[in-house]
């Protein structure tokens, strides 16, 4: 993976680390902070955000966001109806995959980040779409046969923080936003990765470094300070990759996942690694997705719930002038775009206990994506095994 360029100018779409080559500090929530309007802010899919999103940020102390993901249990539907039912159930599948397949194929062939938010917003709606209609089936059965909320992910295993489902056995762990991730996720490696032992933080490490390597605004913090873990998370997405990993991302999607210059994450020869996300301490691990609170298909994370952090103005020289600031706002738009877009989970760190399975190898480069017709073969791989390790 590449690193970040920290130094761009406001109007630029950085190359965010998504899911591959993404870096750590405690475990803590990630601080609340109010974001500036940035260049999105006002489109359909943000209006509804900024009204219905911040509806997920529960208090403190309380019990976390709303989970209204649904799905129908057959085995409680009345035998005369459970064929029809059955079948909507399948129609609704098929067309679900069959659009997000479409429109990740067409997104594969943009040769950069110009429609990456018509993206994310086109693949939220087919999320809701689906789920409305499992909803409107729900309506005419027993109250019992629509499962949603937290019962959707299945039955707490013990004390393991594992909940597993009883009807196709898939496996969930709630991260410390409350927001439930796939137990089982992978990351394409990059060149600064250890092929052997535990992955930890390199490069930056002080609030000072940042300042002074990456041009960061840190007014206010203390620069002999260790960066925090939710500035960690941030920074990872935003400036990350090569010898700067300030955290670890991840991808729970088996879909190709892309920079924001639409380079493939997986084009070189460096492997990749499934994570049980189990093994990891609670609170080190983050979603960079959120659930709606009227249907709970997956959408952005709202703005504010990263804590982001801009750029300096910078100098240039007499030939290139002054470089304008960057506002955490502006930032933060692409960071929360990139993030959705890939279906990143950022850790803290990954043990080598949580090191599942590992991958030599290349995935492959957009081109190659686009010929097979919009499937990563790794990305199939995970999801063979997570079948294999939820027996």
């Amino acid at each position: 993976m590449k690193a970040h360029d920290a130094n761009h100018t406001a109007g630029a779409a950085p190359r965010a680390a998504a899911a591959a080559t993404h870096d750590t500090g405690p475990a803590a929530p990630a601080a609340t902070q109010t974001a500036s309007p940035g260049p999105w802010s006002g489109q359909p899919l943000q209006r509804q955000q900024r009204a219905q999103l911040a509806l997920l940020q529960a208090p403190a102390g309380g019990p976390g966001p709303i989970q209204r993901k649904g799905r129908i249990d057959l085995d409680k539907v009345p035998e005369s109806k459970r064929e029809s039912v059955r079948l909507a159930i399948e129609q609704l599948k098929k067309s679900k995959r069959e659009s997000k397949d479409q429109r990740a194929l067409d997104w594969l062939q943009q040769p950069d980040d110009s429609t990456d938010q018509r993206y994310n917003e086109d693949m939220a709606s087919i999320r809701q779409r689906y789920e409305e209609g499992i909803r409107d089936l729900g309506k005419d059965l027993p109250e019992e046969a629509h499962v949603h909320g937290d019962a959707y992910y299945g039955a707490p295993v013990g004390e393991t923080g594992v909940y597993k489902r009883g009807d196709n056995k898939k496996e969930y762990v709630k991260d410390s936003r409350g927001t439930f991730v796939p137990r089982y996720i992978r990351r394409e490696l990059n060149r600064n990765d250890p092929k052997t032992g535990d992955l930890n933080p390199t490069g930056i490490s002080t609030y000072q470094g940042l300042s002074d390597i990456k041009n960061m605004d840190t007014t206010g913090l203390q620069g002999t300070d260790g960066i925090s873990w939710p500035h960690r998370e941030f920074m990872q997405q935003s400036g990350g990759g090569g010898g700067n990993q300030f955290a670890f991302s991840h991808t729970a999607t088996q879909r190709p996942i892309l920079s924001n210059s639409h380079t493939s994450f997986g084009e070189h020869d460096n492997g990749a690694i499934l994570t049980d996300l189990s093994q990891l301490d609670p609170g080190s691990f983050l979603a960079q997705w959120q659930l709606d609170p009227v249907t709970g298909h997956k959408v952005p994370l709202a703005p504010g719930v990263h804590s982001a952090l801009g750029f300096k103005e910078k100098d240039l020289g007499p030939t290139k002038g002054i470089k304008p600031a960057v506002s955490p706002g502006e930032r933060d738009e692409v960071v929360r775009r990139s993030g959705y877009r890939n279906m990143e989970v950022v850790s803290a760190n990954v043990p080598e206990r949580a090191i599942t399975t590992r991958w030599d190898g290349i995935d492959g480069t957009r081109e190659t994506y686009v010929k097979d017709n919009g499937r990563s073969k790794r990305g199939q791989k995970m999801v063979e095994e997570r079948r294999r390790l939820e027996k």
